[in-house]
């Protein structure tokens, strides 16, 4: 399947997200809102499709499973 989300689109980490991919916590960022930088295929839990989403602090989550991304 296609990735939900596109390089460019203002997203938002889900209210229930736990970790990224790689295991690093997603806790601390439920609900901030961000622009997708990049969107790869990978297989995780639900997911088929990872992203890299750069917040307006500058700061990245990169490894975002698309389970854990809503539309803003």
């Amino acid at each position: 399947a296609a990735a939900k989300y596109s390089v460019g689109q203002t997203v938002k980490i889900a209210s229930n997200a736990w970790s990224e991919t790689n295991g690093y916590t997603l806790v601390n960022r439920r609900n901030w809102v961000g622009t997708v930088v990049s969107a790869k295929p990978k297989a995780y839990a639900s997911s088929a499709w990872e992203y890299d989403i750069q917040y307006p602090n500058g700061v990245h989550s990169v490894h975002v499973a698309e389970q854990d991304v809503t539309k803003k």
